[in-house]
């Protein structure tokens, strides 16, 4: 499969600032590029938007159990990790403060058909989420996660 999923996080500067900055989530190197790139236009950042998962869409149909490890590793890797990689580079421009926001789902919490691995990256994100919020708190940037509910979107199709 060639698909290369990516981040697009939303960057905004107050008081209207804002540029949309794709990220590819598989080469962090590329992270640091862009970070260097958002540095040179601004000396700090105030807000981030982590809005990213992916998982094969075949792995999510029958039984998690079935889940392959390339699969799972892949899946944590950028619908988890991808949150953690972006806070370590935010971190260092949200030197006034600032609030990072991620997006998760109720089947992070309950089983749902055909989520399988999607669930416990949810789950996995929800807890990166507590331990984000703890570790930048005392720099007072915030972490939070939300969860709109059912939209009609192509990937919930598959839900």
């Amino acid at each position: 499969m060639s698909f290369r999923p990516s981040i697009v996080v939303t960057l905004v500067v107050l008081p209207a600032l804002a540029i949309l900055i794709a990220l590819g989530v598989w080469q962090v190197e590329r992270l640091q590029w862009k970070e260097a790139l958002i540095a040179r236009e601004w000396d700090r950042l105030d807000f981030l938007v982590h809005a990213i998962a992916f998982s094969d869409k075949d792995q999510l149909t029958g039984r998690y159990v079935d889940t392959t490890p390339d699969n799972f590793s892949k899946t944590m890797l950028i619908s988890c990790y991808s949150l953690t990689a972006v806070a370590q580079r935010a971190e260092k421009m949200m030197t006034e403060g600032g609030s990072i926001l991620t997006l998760t789902y109720y089947g992070a919490e309950k089983v749902m058909p055909h989520y399988n691995v999607m669930g416990v990256a949810k789950a996995a994100l929800e807890a990166s989420v507590r331990y984000l919020a703890v570790d930048l708190g005392g720099k007072g940037i915030r972490v939070n996660a939300i969860s709109s509910g059912p939209i009609k979107t192509l990937a919930a199709s598959g839900i």
